[in-house]
């Protein structure tokens, strides 16, 4: 039995289950009556619509797997017109989306975790921005790895679930619109032989309208700014590796000091 986990279910089946409705209903719209197992006008319809149900589950399968890489390559395309992504870019002194205390101190503290033994000034900053960027992409790597405890940073989980959903989706927008062409195309001509495909059309235009208004590049660059700063306050709440150490040495020195000397 195949196992979902939560992000995955949310940021890549979600996505093509949504891609792939307008698909199913075409199908149920051209499926033979023949195919049905049940007799009767509700028979019928209810196993054109077990079948057609069946299929779209299958087909939403497959585009899951390549939402994802859908996702990956939107994102490469836009982290260089947005300036880098948004990890690295806050972490930059030059950007003004953190306040300067507050950067001041995630640098310090990330240097204190050691995530890299230095972070650059301002001047070094100026002076080479690629080698730079290459300690702040360092740091906010170390810190995804670190956060991915779902129960301790879930804040964090449900950002980057919001996140993964909006890229995945806008990075197989172009697919969508697609079959919703041609979903309206099959419904015209279903209408012109004398069916009825009005759930079809609600569907296909509900589906439409929600990737043209809600699914574009300036909520995925809202949505990733919030994960990216979701992600760097946490920096507050991980301990040093020393920290960690000591508390878990400290119950063998009491013992020790508690031990009975030896006769």
């Amino acid at each position: 039995m195949i196992k979902i986990d939560a992000y995955t279910g949310m940021a890549r089946v979600i996505p093509a289950f949504i891609i792939a409705l307008p698909l199913a209903l075409i199908c149920y719209t051209w499926m033979p009556d023949s195919f049905a197992v049940l007799e009767g006008g509700l028979g019928k319809t209810l196993s054109k619509g077990a079948l057609a149900s069946g299929l779209f589950a299958a087909v939403a399968f497959v585009v899951s797997q390549a939402t994802r890489d859908a996702g990956k390559r939107l994102e490469a395309r836009l982290w260089p017109e947005w300036d880098g992504s948004p990890s690295v870019r806050f972490l930059r002194h030059r950007d003004a989306a953190i306040d300067a205390v507050t950067k001041c101190r995630f640098h310090k503290r990330l240097v204190e975790l050691g995530t890299v033994p230095s972070m650059p000034k301002l001047n070094d900053e100026n002076l080479d921005p690629t080698g730079s960027d290459a300690f702040y992409r360092s740091a906010s790597d170390w810190l995804r790895a670190k956060t991915r405890d779902e129960k301790k940073f879930n804040l964090i989980f449900k950002e980057n679930v919001n996140y993964g959903f909006q890229r995945n989706l806008l990075g197989c927008k172009p697919i969508g619109l697609a079959i919703c062409a041609i979903s309206a195309g099959s419904i015209g001509l279903a209408i012109y032989l004398g069916k009825l495909p009005f759930l079809e059309a609600g569907v296909t235009v509900i589906v439409a309208l929600f990737l043209l208004t809600a699914v574009n590049e300036s909520s995925l660059r809202r949505i990733s700014d919030d994960y990216a700063k979701r992600l760097l306050e946490a920096i507050d709440q991980i301990e040093p590796a020393k920290t960690i150490a000591a508390r878990s040495n400290a119950p063998n020195q009491a013992a020790k000091k508690t031990a009975p000397a030896e006769v």
